[in-house]
C-alpha cells in the first residue's frame, strides 16, 4: 500500500532563513517561524528551520507551508517566534508597519527582519537574522612624566587659551568597504555610531549619553579614564567592527590641527612636543556566550622624550708629574640611574659605558687609539668644545679637561629624568704616582671623594652623587653626577 501526502488544494509559501553573522555557523540554532493570516492576525501554522536531515546531518533552513484553501499566499506574513531551547523573542513593529524583532539565543542576540518575493509564481518569505552585539570601551590615560611635573606644566600653559586635550572615538577595522560608517555628535552633543543600519547612542559607564569626543586634560581638570560604552559590534553584514581612539586638540570646542595649536599657544605646543604618544589595546573580552557586552580597554600613553648632554670636568694640580711625564692614564666608568616603576623611589643604577679613556682631547671609547695632538677624539662622543678655562685663556688644556657625551636619552621609560654619573679610575695604583684620591667638586665647592662626603657637605654630596652597588665598593662607593668636576692633586 502506498500513501502519498500532497499539499492539498490550497496555495503554499516557501519559508527560508538567512543568517547575517559573518558565517558563524557554530552558533546558529534552530528557529521556529510562524505563519499568520494578514487579515485576522490569526496563526496558520509553524515550522522549525535548522533541523538536521540526511546522512550529512546538515541543517535545513527552508520549509514549504501549505495554506488553507480560503487563504491566499499573498495574504499572509511570518514572524520568528522561537530560537533554540528556551530562546527569547521580543516582538516589535516599526512606524512603517514592518516588523523588527529581537531574538536572543544561547550565544548571540539577533535582529529578525522579514521580506517576501515572487519567484516563478511562488511566494518566498525570508526571515533574516542579523547578529547583534555591543562593546563597552574604556580608555585609560597613562602619563609617563615622572612625578607629574610635565602635566602640571602643560595645564598651567593651557590656562586662558581655550585649549582642551581630548580623546576621539574612531573605527579601526572592518571588512565592509561599501557601507558608510559614521561616528557623530547630535545637536545636544551626544555621540552616535552608525554602521549602515540604525544609529546607536554612545553611553558612559553609568548608561548616560556622552560625546564621541571627550576631554582628557583641561587647565582645570585631569581625567584618568574615559568611557565609550554601548558601541555596536557588528555592521549590517554581521561583520565585527573594531574601535580605537586618538588624542586631538580642541580650541573652544572645535578640533584643530597641530599647526593651529602652535599658533594659538607656542608654549602648549612646545610642551606637547616633548611627549611620545602611543595607543595600545590592552584587553578585549568577547562575552557573546554570556549574552553580555564585550569589554575593550585601550591605554593612551604619553611618555616624555628628549635628549641631553652629560659633561664632567677635570682639573689637574700636578705640574711636576705632568712635566716629568709621569701622569697616569685616566678612565671613566659612566652610569645611568633609571626607574623600574612609576614609584619615585624605585630606581636602579646601571653601568652603561665602562672604561672610557679620558684625555685632554675628550673621551675615547675602549680600544680606541689616542688621537694625535689636535686630532679627532673619536666621533661625536669624543668631540669637545673648549672648556671655560680654555676659552678664557686662564689655564692650559693639559690641566683642565672636559668629558662630554652628547644626545643621551633625557628621560627613562616612566618619564623620570635620567641621572648620569661617573667614577674616575686608573689601571694602576695612583698612590704609587704620589696622587691623592680624586676629589668631587660642584660649582666651586668641594663635596668629598668617591667614598665619603666632607664634613659639613653631606647634603650637597647626596644631591650631586649617586650611590653605587656592592659590586663597586672595592674602588668607589659613590659616582659623581654629570656637571661635577674631578680634581686630582699630588699627595
Amino acid at each position: 500500500t502506498i500513501v502519498t501526502n500532497g499539499l492539498g488544494a490550497g496555495e503554499r509559501i516557501l519559508v527560508q532563513k538567512n543568517w547575517v553573522d559573518d558565517s558563524d555557523t557554530a552558533h546558529r540554532e534552530p528557529v521556529e517561524v510562524t505563519v499568520y493570516d494578514a487579515q485576522t492576525n490569526g496563526k496558520i501554522d509553524s515550522v522549525i528551520l535548522g533541523d538536521t536531515a540526511g546522512e550529512s546531518q546538515d541543517p535545513v533552513w527552508y520549509e514549504w507551508v501549505a495554506l488553507p484553501e480560503d487563504i491566499k499566499a499573498a495574504d499572509v506574513y511570518i514572524r520568528e517566534t522561537g530560537i533554540g531551547a528556551g530562546g527569547k523573542v521580543e516582538l516589535s513593529q516599526d512606524a512603517d508597519g514592518s516588523f523588527r524583532d529581537k531574538v536572543t539565543g544561547e550565544n548571540h542576540t539577533y535582529e529578525a527582519t522579514y521580506d517576501s518575493e515572487n519567484v516563478a509564481n511562488e511566494i518566498v518569505w525570508t526571515v533574516t537574522n542579523r547578529r547583534l552585539g555591543n562593546v563597552d570601551l574604556t580608555v585609560v590615560k597613562d602619563w609617563r612624566d615622572g612625578n607629574g611635573e610635565g602635566v602640571d606644566a602643560l595645564r598651567t600653559a593651557m590656562a586662558g587659551t581655550g585649549l582642551t586635550l581630548a580623546v576621539k572615538l574612531e573605527i579601526s577595522a572592518s571588512d565592509d568597504a561599501e557601507n558608510p560608517f559614521r561616528i557623530y555628535d547630535d545637536e545636544q552633543g551626544n555621540g552616535h555610531v552608525t554602521l549602515g543600519g540604525e544609529d546607536v547612542p554612545i553611553m558612559d559607564n553609568k548608561a548616560q549619553p556622552v560625546s564621541s569626543v571627550q576631554p582628557i586634560l583641561t587647565a582645570d581638570e585631569e581625567y584618568h579614564e574615559i568611557y565609550f560604552h554601548n558601541l555596536p559590534k557588528y555592521d549590517t553584514n554581521g561583520t565585527v567592527v573594531r574601535y580605537t581612539v586618538e588624542e586631538v586638540w580642541l580650541h573652544n570646542g572645535e578640533e584643530i590641527a597641530l599647526s593651529e595649536l602652535q599658533t594659538i599657544s607656542p608654549d602648549v605646543y612646545a610642551l606637547w612636543s616633548t611627549y611620545a604618544r602611543s595607543v595600545e589595546e590592552t584587553s578585549y573580552d568577547a562575552n557573546d556566550g554570556a549574552l553580555e557586552n564585550d569589554t575593550q580597554e585601550i591605554t593612551l600613553t604619553n611618555t616624555r622624550t628628549g635628549v641631553t648632554d652629560a659633561v664632567w670636568y677635570k682639573e689637574w694640580h700636578d705640574v711636576y708629574m705632568y712635566e716629568a711625564g709621569s701622569r697616569p692614564d685616566i678612565y671613566l666608568d659612566i652610569y645611568q640611574t633609571v626607574h623600574t616603576s612609576e614609584t619615585e623611589t624605585e630606581a636602579v643604577t646601571q653601568l652603561i659605558y665602562p672604561s672610557y679613556r679620558w684625555t685632554d682631547e675628550g673621551l675615547l671609547p675602549p680600544e680606541t687609539e689616542e688621537p694625535d695632538a689636535g686630532g679627532d677624539a673619536g666621533g661625536s662622543e669624543g668631540e669637545v668644545s673648549e672648556t671655560p678655562a680654555e676659552a678664557s685663556g686662564d689655564t692650559a688644556q693639559q690641566y683642565v679637561w672636559q668629558a662630554l657625551l652628547e644626545d643621551l636619552p633625557k628621560y627613562d621609560a616612566y618619564g623620570f629624568e635620567i641621572v648620569y654619573s661617573a667614577v674616575e679610575r686608573t689601571n694602576v695604583n695612583a698612590s704609587e704616582f704620589d696622587y691623592a684620591i680624586a676629589e668631587y667638586w660642584w660649582e666651586g665647592t668641594r663635596l668629598g671623594t668617591r667614598n665619603e662626603a666632607d664634613k659639613g657637605s653631606e647634603s650637597a654630596y647626596t644631591a650631586h652623587t649617586t650611590a653605587l652597588t656592592e659590586q663597586t665598593k672595592d674602588y668607589a662607593r659613590y659616582a659623581l653626577n654629570a656637571g661635577g668636576t674631578f680634581v686630582n692633586r699630588l699627595d
